[in-house]
């Protein structure tokens, strides 16, 4: 029996760049460093590297036919092109540009970018995407994905790709409460499998951004705090739509759904704590809580005016007894305040 090595995952390595859509289109595979902004890119040091889920690129259906009780192979029919390939993620923020990248992936804007002064801004009113296939605009909405296998020729890449959910935590019981991001991207194009040199000088250096310690003006409903858990999850979904090309490949992207963002935050069950089941149960609208975590600086600011509270789960430990808050993002009463704003720099 012939065999050959096996590989280890840390032999593998993952790259990201966003797409700049004036030199690669939405549709088409970045072919040079200079087709991404920044330009190279960056190694993505992930916890573990997932690989590209490739079913749902399949469109099959099996037939079954009269005068036989097994079915052919010609029974079972393929087409490879006309579906969606995902790719999820989790990583623990070692690099403050790529969670710009990300957050920039999640809700692009052209006013408020992750790596502004102002930070990265959730609007009260979203711009809509124009996401149609061959879009070459101002404004870069998909990424590219490389994982580099060491067999180097079965090396994948997806491109046009498009964030379609994110999620930050920081918990002070998991990694000294480092900020971690986890999410999914989804394509509507074949990935392609073969060698790639578009990432070969990507930053690799580490430029670690704050977590939950650094936090030390923690204030829930305009009290003070003790956090011990933070969760933020953003959903700004895309769809692909047509179909065009050899393979079928989308004809662009839809992205007008409803941008939702939910969280939850886990506080030590002090006076102040206890107090805030009565905004969950008061029954008129004024429902809402402020959140304002930040470092008395700028390095790091999270900050959530109109939360509104879904819940009041006490957990009756021995050692210390501490209350979930799940909320919901909100743009407050008539649509008058900012969301979400976070900065990072």
């Amino acid at each position: 029996m012939a065999t050959t090595r096996g590989f280890g995952g840390k032999e593998f390595r993952c790259y990201i760049g966003t797409q700049d859509i004036s030199a690669a289109p939405i549709g088409t595979a970045p072919s040079a460093a200079a087709h991404l902004a920044p330009t190279n890119g960056f190694e993505f040091r992930l916890n573990s590297i997932n690989d590209i889920a490739w079913d749902a690129g399949y469109s099959i259906s099996e037939l079954s036919r009269t005068g036989a009780r097994i079915k052919r192979s010609d029974d079972v029919i393929q087409h490879y092109g006309s579906g969606t390939w995902t790719w999820d993620f989790e990583y623990t923020v070692d690099n403050k540009s790529v969670l710009h990248n990300l957050l920039n992936l999640i809700y692009p804007s052209n006013t408020n970018g992750a790596d502004h002064a102002s930070g990265f801004i959730l609007d009260a009113n979203p711009t809509t995407d124009t996401m149609a296939h061959g879009s070459n605009g101002s404004l870069n909405t998909v990424a590219t994905i490389f994982i580099k296998n060491p067999q180097s020729d079965e090396s994948r890449m997806l491109h046009s790709a498009v964030l379609q959910n994110l999620t930050l935590q920081m918990d002070a019981t998991t990694d000294s409460g480092v900020l971690k991001a986890s999410g999914q991207f989804m394509s509507g194009y074949k990935p392609s499998v073969g060698t790639s040199s578009i990432f070969d000088s990507a930053v690799t250096t580490s430029t670690p951004t704050k977590g939950l310690f650094d936090l030390d003006n923690q204030t829930v409903g305009g009290d003070g705090a003790s956090v011990k858990a933070f969760s933020l999850t953003i959903n700004n979904p895309a769809s692909r739509i047509g179909y065009q090309g050899a393979s079928m490949e989308a004809d662009g992207y839809v992205r007008g759904a409803e941008i939702t963002s939910e969280g939850s935050i886990t506080i030590k069950a002090d006076e102040n704590a206890m107090n805030h089941l009565d905004t969950w149960q008061d029954n008129t609208l004024d429902r809402t809580f402020a959140i304002a975590l930040n470092d008395g600086g700028t390095t790091l600011d999270i900050s959530i005016p109109e939360a509104c509270m879904k819940g009041h789960n006490l957990d009756l430990a021995d050692e210390g007894v501490f209350v979930e808050l799940p909320f919901t993002v909100t743009s407050g009463a008539n649509g008058g305040a900012v969301p979400l704003t976070l900065k990072t720099t």
